[in-house]
């Protein structure tokens, strides 16, 4: 019985006919599982993007909210400074919903009395359908349909009504 060894890099002494397609086989099975796992990749990363994107946006709003003088005006002002925080990504964005603090809640037409808290606090919450990564199967359940953030601001109620700075809506 004769045992031969082969030397590492040594090449295969079978015809190049009978090795014909085991390179495309082999380029097939690992494009298989490159490219959903680069595809999942991209996602995940375009939805981190949006999610912070949509935070700033968010904490824009909320600090936009700090020059108004009524809650009306600076529920506008909020509104825009979202919106023109979120250009990109060129998704549908919803109203910003301003939710009053339980404890803290801001006076509505930017007076103060004695009973007035010295703060109140206003929260700018927004919600966002994400649009930007296709559905593949069992992608669904990893990646978030709705992006949502929240930013809450505390205002001075003395530095609200008509001997302070604000801006008109």
């Amino acid at each position: 019985m004769q045992c031969t060894l082969k030397r590492a890099g040594a090449t295969s002494h079978q015809a190049p006919r009978q090795q014909r397609g085991v390179a495309a086989i082999e380029f097939m099975l690992i494009m298989a599982l490159l490219l959903p796992a680069f595809y999942v990749g991209v996602a995940f990363a375009v939805t981190l993007l949006a999610q912070q994107m949509v935070t700033q946006a968010t904490a824009e709003g909320a600090r936009a909210a700090l020059r108004g003088c009524s809650l009306a005006d600076r529920e506008n002002l909020a509104t825009q400074a979202v919106r023109n925080d979120l250009s990109w990504p060129a998704v549908p964005v919803g109203q910003p919903q301003f939710v009053q603090d339980a404890q803290y809640p801001c006076p509505a037409d930017g007076t103060t009395s004695a009973s007035t808290p010295t703060q109140c606090i206003l929260h700018v919450t927004l919600s966002v359908k994400q649009q930007l990564v296709a559905n593949w199967p069992g992608l669904g359940d990893l990646i978030p349909q709705t992006l949502n953030a929240s930013a809450a601001v505390t205002l001075n109620t003395s530095d609200l009504g008509a001997g302070s700075t604000c801006v008109s809506g």
